[in-house]
């Protein structure tokens, strides 16, 4: 996507780590709002506008307004634009006051526009806006479709990304006290309504939707297991009860489901991590991270001094996230489970 210069753009300088490009989609699918930045006549001008993004077409964003829009005669001249799309997930308060952060999403575009749209492939677009905005609104049901002139009243503009980048924040203050449960003040962090799931510790009943959780998410994989690996990867609800009671199980909910898991259990200094899904159709929301960030904090305040888990060669996007968040191979494998081939990732914690 460009040369050097253009790499430039999208390289994040501050806090690189914080990097999150399988997340770029997600994160303007639930956005609500872009800003929109332009130059005319030497002139800088951002302007907040409402937009359409299909993740079917990963690489399109849509804005809509008046043709006497300046803006939009801007961007359908061909000039470049940059956009940034926000995601508050939470307001964290800390025990020193240089520690108070925001947990968020963002994404930043550079973009361009792609030849005019026709007018079905327009009225399209504004029909699949709408039903972002209010999932489950249909045209005639709900509402009565944009008639030939509506339409050709509105500058529906088409933006090709030739680049973006994608940055998140989560987890709690990071304060030199926060962890520190006895030191004067307060530390925690304020739930925004954007972060559209939650996570808490389970208890014996949610057993049989962690089995469901996983079940459906290595259903995809099941060829490439042997029958006990996929067993012993996917386990009945009563061995998720046991692996409760042998330690911390953690899901992540979405209106009143669990679409997330993750357990842990101690060997010896060692925090194993076993048991980690996310249901295919709340990938992409960060919730495999947030587990991960769930296990460890629970591990550093239990004093473990290393994360440990086994995951198989083909499981390529949950190793990129667990060598993203700081997890590194071993040199012992693959090793064979159950017929399955297997590797050790670790990280460790430092003091």
């Amino acid at each position: 996507m460009g040369g050097a210069s253009k790499q430039q753009r999208t390289q994040l300088r501050r806090h690189p780590e914080r990097s999150v490009p399988d997340e770029a989609s997600a994160i303007l699918m639930a956005g609500l709002v872009a800003h929109v930045t332009f130059v005319a006549d030497g002139q800088p001008f951002v302007i907040p506008m409402a937009y359409h993004y299909d993740p079917a077409a990963p690489r399109t964003l849509y804005l809509h307004g008046s043709h006497s829009s300046r803006l939009l005669r801007h961007v359908a001249s061909d000039a470049p634009i940059a956009i940034a799309v926000t995601l508050v997930d939470g307001l964290v308060y800390s025990r020193t006051a240089l520690y108070h952060s925001v947990n968020y999403r963002s994404v930043v575009c550079f973009a361009r526009a792609l030849p005019s749209l026709d007018r079905d492939q327009a009225s399209a677009v504004l029909e699949g806006m709408i039903a972002r905005y209010f999932p489950g609104r249909t045209a005639e049901r709900d509402y009565h479709a944009a008639p030939p002139q509506d339409i050709n009243a509105t500058n529906l503009v088409a933006l090709e990304i030739e680049e973006w980048s994608a940055k998140a924040r989560r987890g709690g203050p990071k304060g030199p006290l926060d962890n520190e449960l006895d030191a004067a003040g307060t530390a925690g962090v304020v739930q925004m309504p954007t972060m559209r799931f939650g996570i808490r510790r389970a208890s014996l009943s949610d057993a049989p939707a962690i089995a469901l959780v996983l079940k459906t998410a290595f259903a995809q994989f099941e060829a490439l297991y042997s029958p006990e690996a996929l067993a012993a990867t996917a386990p009945s609800s009563d061995v998720i009860e046991q692996r409760i009671r042998e330690g911390p199980v953690w899901i992540a909910e979405r209106d009143g489901s669990c679409i997330g898991t993750v357990s842990a259990v101690r060997r010896d200094d060692r925090f194993y991590i076993r048991g980690m899904a996310t249901i295919p159709a709340a990938r992409g929301l960060g919730i495999g991270r947030a587990l991960l960030e769930h296990v460890e904090a629970y591990a550093r305040m239990s004093d473990f001094s290393q994360l440990e888990l086994r995951t198989t060669p083909f499981l390529t996007d949950a190793i990129s996230l667990y060598e993203r968040t700081g997890f590194s191979r071993t040199h012992d494998g693959p090793t064979d489970h159950f017929g399955t081939p297997t590797f050790t990732m670790t990280k460790p914690l430092e003091a």
